[in-house]
């Protein structure tokens, strides 16, 4: 996330990104960066239904 990114309004009205936006360059933190990592698992179940022509 940089400058413009949290100029933006759906950036900027939301509080967590503002949070974040901080967090990453506070010079306290020597602004050493703030990673997110994430991983999900979607199950799928049903079926595919056919194409008739």
């Amino acid at each position: 996330m940089d400058d413009d990114d949290i100029l933006k309004i759906k950036f900027k009205s939301i509080r967590l990104f503002r949070i974040w936006f901080v967090l990453q360059r506070y010079s306290e933190f020597a602004f050493k960066p703030f990673i997110t990592n994430m991983e999900a698992t979607i199950h799928i179940i049903g079926r595919r239904n056919a194409v008739k022509k």
